[in-house]
């Protein structure tokens, strides 16, 4: 079984997908967005700060990385 990703941590995290959106103040569809292709980078030390850091932007740089090398 794969590890779970930085947005799945989030889901898992603030409850499900719906209550992450909501709490990040993003779209449904956003955030249906990142669980398909992964957080962006531009947004990893946001989701670092918006988290305390739970979710860390390395790890979403992590995760970038191997996407690019698969």
């Amino acid at each position: 079984m794969p590890a779970m990703t930085s947005a799945e941590k989030l889901a898992q995290h603030y409850g499900d997908r719906f209550k992450a959106a909501a709490a990040l103040k993003i779209n449904k569809e956003t955030f249906r967005l990142w669980l398909r292709d992964g957080i962006p980078l531009s947004k990893a030390v946001w989701v670092e700060t918006k988290t305390g850091g739970i979710i860390k932007a390395e790890q979403i740089l992590r995760e970038h990385k191997q996407q690019a090398m698969a």
